[in-house]
């Protein structure tokens, strides 16, 4: 079995890397600037307990990448305006007739994706993984990936990436109700943002357990107004309650490995879009409709805007702003 990884940012770049150094069959697709340098200089990863470095072949369009009918296609590209347009793309190729695993955050990917592939999984990644240089991937360890069909189900498809996928020294988890585990990942990445933004958190403990308590418990009494139900169908980490009771004292804040989530390294390399939209803001959205104030999702989401436009870079606020 192949794989093809379509968006090796720091996701699939870790999923690359792990899995063509265990001895699978794996292409890339990542943008210029990553594919020239792993391709110059192979691809290298650190991590809390070593390094390493694997040759690993990278493109930097689909146009000239072939597969076959035991390729499985891992989209760990980000969910914005290119989106659609490379499913147009992989439509065109023939690859859309293969399985393939959309690892998105939010909902709204697998949607799209619907109307073009006949074999469509939802997946959930759930491991901080960072690239600050291209070519270079750092992350503490290997995390938690969780995969489905779509909307619902579990197959052999399911099954085999289990296996791959711990073999290679990843926790896996199959969800007979992935969406559930997706409105779920979307709990967990409300606080993304708070991570990302403040640069004396440390310092702070209390008001970060503050913020991290009052953002995830307007998510969750809007998803429940809204009657979505965020819970881990496959078996894999915490619920929603377990998740809200750990925020409700503070905690020291303990040294790391340094590795930055996806909002932190949008703010890094002054992306076009941020994915707060698709996260706190679903949470302002939904609590609009419903008459629901969610006033530090509100607040988030400012924060997040002024750096973004601003191009401010991440840990630029004093927390005590909030």
């Amino acid at each position: 079995m192949d794989y093809l990884i379509i968006g090796a940012g720091s996701i699939g770049s870790a999923l690359g890397a792990n899995l063509q150094k265990n001895g699978f069959s794996v292409t890339l697709v990542a943008n210029s600037e990553h594919t020239k340098q792993i391709n110059q200089n192979g691809l290298s990863v650190v991590t809390q307990d070593g390094s390493f470095k694997v040759k690993i072949p990278c493109f930097d369009s689909i146009e000239n990448i072939r597969i076959s009918e035991k390729t499985i296609i891992l989209m760990t590209m980000k969910f914005d305006r290119r989106f659609e347009k490379t499913l147009l793309e992989m439509k065109e190729k023939g690859f859309c007739e293969n399985p393939i695993v959309c690892f998105q955050n939010g909902v709204e990917a697998e949607k799209i994706a619907m109307k073009y592939c006949s074999k469509l999984y939802g997946g959930v990644a759930r491991m901080t993984c960072t690239i600050r240089k291209w070519g270079e991937l750092s992350y503490a360890k290997q995390g938690i990936f969780i995969v489905g069909k779509y909307p619902s189900g579990t197959d052999e498809i399911c099954d085999k990436i289990k296996a791959n996928l711990e073999n290679v020294g990843f926790k896996i988890g199959i969800a007979p109700e992935i969406i559930s585990d997706e409105y779920l990942k979307i709990l967990v990445n409300l606080n993304s943002a708070t991570h990302a933004l403040f640069k004396n958190i440390t310092e702070n403990p209390v008001k970060l357990a503050e913020i991290k308590f009052n953002v995830l418990r307007e998510g969750i009494e809007v998803f429940e107004k809204a009657g979505i139900n965020p819970y881990p169908s496959c078996g894999l980490g915490s619920t929603k309650e377990e998740m809200l009771e750990n925020f409700k004292e503070p905690k020291e804040q303990k040294f790391r490995f340094q590795t930055y989530n996806s909002t932190w390294q949008n703010l890094y390399w002054q992306k076009e879009d941020t994915e707060t939209k698709y996260f706190n803001g679903l949470v302002i959205s939904l609590g609009r409709e419903l008459g629901i104030t969610t006033p530090y999702n509100e607040r988030i989401c400012e924060l997040v805007a002024k750096a973004h436009t601003e191009k401010l870079g991440p840990d630029y606020f004093d927390i005590n702003i909030f």
